[in-house]
């Protein structure tokens, strides 16, 4: 019989998410700024309260705010 996972649905939700990030073509540093991003992200939605539980439920907007509130924090690249 098949157990459970104990994760739930936004873990596996930012696991996958990061997967992605990690998938997308690109050399070593390329791929590490996008999961490094991704995670930014990731807490981003968190912070906000905003738990997503499928890909399909990402919108749009919400990396629009995202991107509204670095550029309202004067951030205009990642942090390394």
């Amino acid at each position: 019989m098949s157990q459970k996972s104990t994760r739930s649905k936004v873990e596996l939700f930012r696991k996958e998410f990061i997967t992605h990030a990690r998938k997308a073509s690109g050399n070593f540093v390329t791929v590490a700024d996008r999961e490094r991003i991704a995670r930014q992200f990731l807490d981003y939605l968190k912070n906000k309260g905003i738990k997503l539980r499928q890909m399909d439920s990402l919108k749009a907007k919400y990396i629009e705010r995202y991107i509204a509130e670095r550029k309202a924090n004067h951030v205009n690249h990642p942090a390394k």
